[in-house]
């Protein structure tokens, strides 16, 4: 590589000397080594599909019958087809390890979800149940070694993968200090050999040089730039651009969003990009329909085996110390700020008329003994599934405010409206991180909205799946702020 003629731009390269003696082999391994890691995804495809055949011929009551060989089919195909989806080949090289590795665990949870529900309509006479539990362990296990040996190797040989394009960066900013940290520590193509200030460049030739800073950047093999975009006119783009045009350099941008005090994202409606300050994952028809889908699906159940027989119990021990309705009815705001009637079951005094504007406290003189049991062990949310049956709450979500607080919250914390932005819940990412229960002083408030929003950015299926787990595990244990 020829060394830069201004100082002004700093070059990396490999600064190696080795003698002519070995150079050969040596370079022949480092391509070898280079070629088996750029392939990898094939590699790990090919050997996923043998051990799962192989541990198939193990478990399996009678391996070499059609109908087994159907459900090897079946069964091979489905975690290809699932890892299709999820690209969880894809990105193999690029992708950072903890990324790599909970994506493992989603297609692997939908592997074996799906093995499930095939293995009722037509795996029984082909797996005992217990053959089927070993041959999901088994399978689970290759797939987390083979995921950690294959990350320790790329770990140990990824520098001696070849980059295949020289870069420049042009005027730093934070997204160039990302993009040469991602290129460095990763296995990309490309590899930065050269970086520039605005201030230090030349788009034409000066006194003391004959050439443009783009020409030597194309002396020193640079193929595209990377550009910061922040002091650019509009003119020297367009002088940039065309100079990079005679040296068959391609340059790109990168957006300057210093002025945002908070993460963006780039959305497209059509061809036509548009910034939004935050990521709203359930802004997606399909995250809503997968969301939705599951609400149903969980509160039918919960209604059905559950709701059923507790009912005419709760009624009863209602009943038995108070006069009143089995229910409680208030008014809440959900989706959009749209008002809805929440249902609990009544745990306080029939007669109550600061219930719409006061919170309950702990050793509240309204609470019945009934409705301490019920306030303790949350048994009194339950009727909310008929909220969630209905479309106006989910099962996970920021839990709905009276009507007078949300009023006065609104006033004294900016954020506090975006909880609205999607449905209010039964139990939400704010009360397993302990924001549950009354919120006196405006500080508990303000957390606990800092977490309703941080679920509103970054919600996914398996998010609310942890969350009703880590609910249910906190009921089992016992909730200090359940009162």
């Amino acid at each position: 590589m020829e060394v830069d003629e201004r100082n002004t731009l700093v070059t990396y390269g490999d600064r190696i000397s080795v003698s002519q003696h070995g150079f050969v082999s040596r370079v022949h391994l480092r391509d070898l080594i280079s070629f088996c890691l750029r392939q990898s995804k094939y590699f790990l495809l090919i050997a996923d599909c043998l051990l799962f055949a192989l541990i198939f011929e193990l478990t399996c009551l009678r391996p070499s019958s059609e109908k087994s060989i159907i459900v090897l089919v079946l069964l091979t195909s489905a975690w290809v087809f699932i890892g299709y989806v999820k690209k969880i080949y894809s990105f193999l090289i690029l992708e950072d390890s903890e990324v790599i590795m909970v994506k493992l665990f989603h297609h692997y949870m939908v592997f074996l979800v799906s093995g499930l529900l095939l293995y009722f309509f037509l795996f029984r006479d082909v797996f005992t149940y217990m053959d089927f539990a070993t041959y999901f362990l088994l399978t689970g296990i290759w797939v987390a070694v083979s995921r950690i040996g294959f990350l320790s190797i790329r770990k140990r040989f990824k520098f001696l993968v070849r980059r295949k394009f020289k870069a420049a960066i042009i005027n730093n900013n934070a997204y160039s200090e990302q993009l040469e940290q991602y290129f460095s520590e990763g296995i990309s193509d490309y590899k930065i050999v050269s970086k520039i200030e605005k201030k230090n460049l030349n788009l034409f030739p000066q006194s003391n040089q004959t050439h443009s800073d783009i020409y030597y950047m194309s002396r020193m093999g640079v193929s595209e730039i990377f550009c910061g975009l922040s002091g650019f006119s509009g003119t020297e783009i367009n002088q940039l651009i065309q100079e990079a045009d005679k040296y068959m350099i391609r340059v790109k941008f990168l957006p300057d969003f210093s002025l945002f005090n908070c993460p963006v994202t780039i959305e497209n409606f059509g061809n036509v990009p548009v910034i939004a300050i935050r990521a709203e994952p359930l802004s997606s028809e399909k995250n809503r329909f997968l969301k939705r889908a599951f609400d149903i699906l969980f509160s039918l159940l919960v209604i059905v085996f559950i709701m059923s027989w507790l009912i005419p119990l709760v009624w009863i021990a209602i009943r038995i110390e108070s006069k009143g309705s089995l229910f409680f009815k208030q008014k809440r705001s959900g989706l959009n700020d749209k008002v809805f009637n929440c249902y609990k079951f009544r745990s306080m005094v029939a007669v109550n008329p600061t219930s719409d504007t006061v919170q309950a406290t702990r050793g509240d003189t309204r609470v019945t003994k009934v409705g301490a049991f019920l306030r303790k062990t949350s048994l009194d949310e339950l009727p909310q599934f008929f909220n969630v049956l209905a479309g106006n709450m989910s099962v996970v979500g920021p839990r709905p405010h009276m009507l007078a607080h949300d009023f006065l919250y609104r006033q004294k914390i900016g954020q506090y409206m975006v909880r609205h932005y999607v449905k209010p819940g039964i139990t939400g990412l704010a009360q397993i991180k302990g924001f549950r229960g009354g919120t006196l002083e405006i500080n508990a408030m303000q957390k606990r909205i800092e977490q309703d929003i941080r679920y509103i950015e970054t919600w996914s299926f398996f998010l609310d799946l942890k969350i009703i787990f880590v609910t249910g595990w906190d009921l089992i244990q016992g909730d200090k702020n359940a009162y």
